[in-house]
């Protein structure tokens, strides 16, 4: 019998961001007949869900602030010492450190890139560097054809060795279904409640502040729309804005109608408790949280800008608006609360989308591919 090939698995950190989110559907789906996955990550501990992947290798790095030698070695060590044969690592900064001992090791090299914007910011004798070492790697995957698409103009790679693989999700998990009443009330919504919900990390990026202004003008004509949010802030981010939000709710006067949900392990049955999902993010890469909210049949509307407009077919299956236009997210709620059949066609559309470009399966089955064509 073949013995399964090992791939390491490289982070930034174990939070319940995309990136972590990506990897832990990665490894739901990855060929366990043909290869064994491990983690490892520069910075924290383990936490859930991670902490539950009882068959997992699992590698922290404990990474210090600026560069460090000691963790360039240490990958090494992992991959000499667990006979890792292919390392993916996950944003730039895990590549820079894997690249060389996949190289001494001669373990194969695959970079998965979740954004156009990180690589835009890279710039000056760090621009010439990421060139190198795209050059350098065995494969190179965005993960949307945009992504994919910029990588290949900026550093002039081959066709060949450049994929786009599309961010997939479990549509069984994540699909339609009625939530029970005594549900719906254990997260503070009513059997009559319209609900708006959102999932996000409380961060800049992700805009709170637009949907909650839109809201403010939606529950002053719609007595009974909810808004439900799912996220949490971080301790020692910097982008953190948790408390800047809850304080414009607060100022508001909103408290009664915005439900914060904070960290949550069942976000499947918090969506299909809601009737409209919205995302207001400045910028995305593929974002999960927008393919989840669509396979569980929900309409979508979101902001008109990367990695959300190839998602949303505007007026199909959701509506974009504009990152900064309040009044014009507050209308497009408007529309869809007043009209339960719009709201129902679209999310029937968003629903075969999401079965049909963005499963789980088609997206284990590249990358699965793609990691048996370098092994």
């Amino acid at each position: 019998m073949t013995a399964k090939k090992r791939i390491l698995f490289l982070l930034p950190q174990l939070k319940q961001g995309g990136a972590e989110r990506v990897v832990l559907n990665l490894i739901k789906g990855i060929d366990r007949t043909r290869f064994m996955p491990c983690i490892a990550w520069f910075h924290g501990k383990v936490i859930y869900p991670f902490s539950e992947l009882k068959d997992i290798p699992l590698f922290p790095l404990n990474k210090r602030n600026g560069f460090d030698l000691k963790v360039m070695a240490a990958i090494y060590s992992i991959i000499r010492s667990e006979n890792i044969k292919l390392v993916n690592p996950h944003h730039f900064m895990p590549l820079f450190y894997a690249f060389p001992a996949c190289k001494w090791s001669k373990a194969k090299i695959v970079y998965t890139e979740h954004s156009i914007w990180e690589v835009a910011q890279i710039t000056g004798l760090w621009r010439m560097m990421s060139q190198f070492l795209l050059r350098k790697t065995d494969g190179v995957v965005g993960v949307s054809p945009e992504i994919a698409k910029f990588l290949k103009k900026k550093y002039g790679l081959p066709e060949r060795r450049v994929h786009a693989v599309s961010n997939g999700i479990d549509t069984h998990l994540f699909a339609p279904n009625n939530a029970s009443n005594a549900f719906r009330k254990a997260i503070g919504l009513d059997e009559h409640d319209i609900a708006i919900g959102m999932t996000g990390n409380f961060r800049k990026v992700k805009n709170h502040a637009l949907l909650i202004d839109a809201f403010s003008l939606v529950s002053s004509q719609s007595p009974e729309a909810r808004l439900v949010l799912i996220g949490q802030g971080f301790p020692g981010d910097t982008e953190n804005t948790e408390k800047d939000i809850h304080a414009l709710i607060q100022n508001s006067g909103l408290e009664e109608k915005v439900m914060l949900l904070g960290y949550r392990d069942d976000v499947h049955r918090v969506l299909q408790c809601l009737d409209i999902f919205c995302l207001t993010s400045f910028r995305e890469g593929l974002p999960l949280s927008l393919l989840e909210a669509m396979a569980c049949g929900l309409p979508v509307v979101g902001t008109n800008v990367e990695g959300i407009r190839i998602v949303i077919d505007s007026g199909r299956n959701g509506f974009l608006v504009n990152p900064y236009d309040s009044a014009g997210l507050a209308t497009t709620l408007m529309s869809l609360l007043s009209d339960k059949r719009l709201r129902e066609r679209m999310g029937k559309e968003g629903r075969k989308d999401a079965v049909k470009y963005y499963s789980l399966t088609c997206f284990s089955g590249q990358y699965n591919q793609l990691f048996a064509s370098l092994l």
